[in-house]
């Protein structure tokens, strides 16, 4: 984890995640949440993530939609990678979690 801008913080995710390593990407993100933030996560360079990890990225989203002090974007291979179908697969269940192609591309949408 890196700060990007003075209140944005980059979280690079990269190789397999799953519910063992989900709780912990939840603290961080809770932990930078706490300081009315916004956090990138940048899961480019994933190769695996299964549903615990997706529920992660749910429950920031939908804290971010509660909460007008802290935001959260989802960075994306925009290629048909397994992280972007398990994504798409879910979208019934976890509702639209805001991706952006680039750490810039996210950037950019989340100024006022």
């Amino acid at each position: 984890m890196r700060r990007i801008e003075d209140h944005a913080w980059l979280v690079e995710i990269s190789g397999e995640h799953d519910m063992s390593t989900a709780p912990m990407l939840a603290e961080q993100f809770e932990s930078l949440f706490e300081n009315g933030s916004l956090v990138v996560a940048d899961i480019t360079e994933t190769t695996f993530i299964d549903s615990k990890v997706i529920r992660v990225f749910e429950t920031a989203t939908q804290r971010a939609a509660k909460d007008s002090t802290i935001r959260f974007a989802l960075v994306v291979d925009v290629e048909q990678s397994h992280t972007r179908r398990v994504l798409d697969l879910l979208r019934p269940i976890t509702g639209d979690i805001p991706t952006y192609p680039s750490v810039d591309a996210a950037l950019e949408a989340q100024e006022p």
